[in-house]
């Protein structure tokens, strides 16, 4: 439990880092750095709010990669499939190079691979119209519902209201992110 928890908040501090109050604004991010060795270090994360040690344990593990210049840019938004990609690996789960599951994933996308063991993991979903929305730019609610898939983690008490008050009971995702917060592994905004 102990391992799981610090995977959790290693990857849900950095995913919430990097996609603060998200406005559906393209992302500049390069995304397949998988060519390159991971970097170990990157200059623009030491000393950062959002927890130096919890990125460089991504690193680590072989989560994230940065980008070529050698920057990993921790106040940038995070694409979808980015944040597949991270849980993806993190969970060490084999790959799924078979055809695309999703219309709007080409099967030369960077991260098919990522995207279909996602999906046959049932660790995320689509839209309702069938499409992923791989370029898409990630939200809180949806990271919360996608961590809570990727580790079975349960409400443990259903009548115990939400702390945040931004976070309206109605909200989709409300009790993916409620589950997050009695695990332990969410802290609000910064």
């Amino acid at each position: 439990m102990m391992k799981l928890k610090k995977t959790l908040i290693a990857t849900l501090s950095l995913s919430v880092l990097i996609a603060p109050t998200l406005t559906g604004a393209e992302s500049n991010q390069v995304t397949k750095a998988d060519s390159a060795p991971p970097i170990k270090t990157f200059d623009d994360i030491q000393g950062h709010w959002g927890g130096q040690h919890n990125i460089e344990y991504l690193i680590d593990v072989g989560s994230i990669n940065g980008f070529p210049d050698g920057t990993f840019r921790p106040d940038e938004p995070i694409t979808r499939a980015s944040a597949v990609k991270m849980i993806v690996s993190e969970l060490g789960l084999p790959l799924d190079n078979s055809d695309s599951v999703f219309p709007d994933v080409t099967d030369k996308f960077w991260a098919k691979p990522y995207i279909n063991t996602g999906k046959t993991e049932a660790i995320i979903k689509g839209y309702p119209n069938g499409n992923f929305g791989p370029k898409d730019l990630l939200t809180r609610g949806e990271l919360a519902s996608i961590l809570v898939r990727a580790y079975n983690i349960n409400l443990r008490d259903k009548d115990k209201a939400l702390r945040f008050p931004d976070v309206k009971y109605k909200y989709w995702a409300y009790d993916d992110i409620n589950a997050l917060d009695q695990f332990g592994a969410v802290k609000g905004g910064h």
